[in-house]
């Protein structure tokens, strides 16, 4: 298993720091199919966070169907026709495309995993933390309105 998608396992048992979360996600070195992973280790960690919420996880587990339909759709629209049509190029400008729409998914996702400071009352499913449990997730304080 490569390093980068090995890190991610041990960050996800142990809660994702944002700032780590980050350097990985954002990593420019990525591959597609590292980035896939690291959402699909974020999807299987949210069915352990929330598996006391079934109807919560069929909305998620269905969104995230539709999400992957969306992803498939909007790079044939993209790059509609045959692969000829774009030469060589394609190879590399499809699945950079797709690996950015990854990305973007994984940052919303993400938010399951962290949680939100209790008393977020649009939070909706996301999980109540404390504002300490949150400020270690994020790396950082939250500013006082002193």
């Amino acid at each position: 298993m490569n390093k980068c998608l090995s890190g991610v396992l041990a960050i996800s048992s142990a809660g994702i720091a944002q700032n780590e979360y980050r350097t990985m996600v954002e990593d420019t070195q990525l591959t597609h199919s590292e980035a896939v992973g690291i959402m699909n280790s974020m999807i299987a960690e949210i069915h352990k966070l929330y598996s006391e919420q079934p109807e919560f996880l069929a909305k998620f587990d269905a969104s995230q169907k539709a999400w992957k339909q969306y992803r498939q759709l909007h790079i044939q629209a993209q790059y509609p026709g045959s692969r000829e049509n774009y030469g060589s190029s394609f190879s590399f400008c499809g699945p950079n495309e797709s690996l950015r729409l990854v990305k973007e998914r994984v940052g919303l996702i993400k938010q399951w995993i962290i949680g939100t400071i209790e008393g977020n009352v649009c939070c909706g499913t996301i999980r109540w933390i404390s504002e300490e449990e949150y400020e270690k997730a994020i790396g950082q304080e939250i500013p006082t309105s002193d």
